[in-house]
């Protein structure tokens, strides 16, 4: 178990040098998961790296951070995490790196003003799954070949968003009270199609070029 309480700071500082979190709850390696009330991030050129499995960020007092600094990485690769409340976050010129990943993000705060890549490897794609909380996006949200799922979410793009497919498939899911303002941009690229699929609708498949 590891908790981080109200104005603790864990940060990945050494540049090119990875600080691993693991919030496992298997059976290999017991655990109560990860309690942040403070903030964990990722600066100097540092990374952070979270692993299996649950990540608390409130406890209806406090609420935590996990945040991607200028130059820096937080990244989520070939794994599924489970965050609840608190706010995941890149600054300018941060980057948030999700690779062949699950994420689950529950009343979180989602705040991209750098870059969030979502992307497959050959173990597989990317899903973010967002169940109430708010997706704010200031920078540069890339699905490619990966999945975005919103369920009650406030969707507020000022920036860019692209879906991107080439043979596999990038897909937005709208759940119920799901709302989108900001005057950014959406973009659906590649040469295979792109479906957007509306609660329990029939998809929408739009083709795109």
């Amino acid at each position: 178990e590891i908790r981080n309480l109200a104005g603790g700071v864990i940060d990945a500082n050494v540049a090119g040098e990875v600080l691993r979190i693991q919030g496992d709850v298997s059976a290999s390696s017991p655990g109560n998961g990860v309690t942040n009330l403070g903030t964990m991030q990722a600066s100097n050129g540092g990374i952070l790296r979270l692993f299996f499995e649950d990540y608390t960020q409130t406890d209806g007092n406090d609420s935590g951070v996990i945040q991607a600094l200028a130059g820096s990485t937080v990244q989520v690769e070939n794994s599924a995490i489970d965050i609840t409340g608190g706010t995941l976050a890149s600054a300018a010129g941060g980057e948030l790196l999700l690779r062949s990943a699950g994420i689950d993000l529950v009343d979180v705060t989602v705040a991209n003003a750098g870059t969030l890549n979502a992307v497959p490897d050959s173990n597989g794609a990317t899903l973010i799954r967002m169940v109430g909380g708010s997706f704010g996006n200031s920078g540069t949200a890339n699905f490619d070949n990966s999945d975005l799922r919103l369920d009650g979410t406030a969707f507020d793009n000022s920036g860019l968003v692209e879906m991107h497919s080439d043979g596999g498939t990038a897909s937005i899911f709208l759940g119920s009270d799901t709302t989108f303002d900001g005057g950014g941009t959406i973009r659906l690229s590649g040469p295979a199609t792109v479906p957007v699929f509306f609660g329990d609708d029939t998809p929408d498949r739009k083709s795109v070029v």
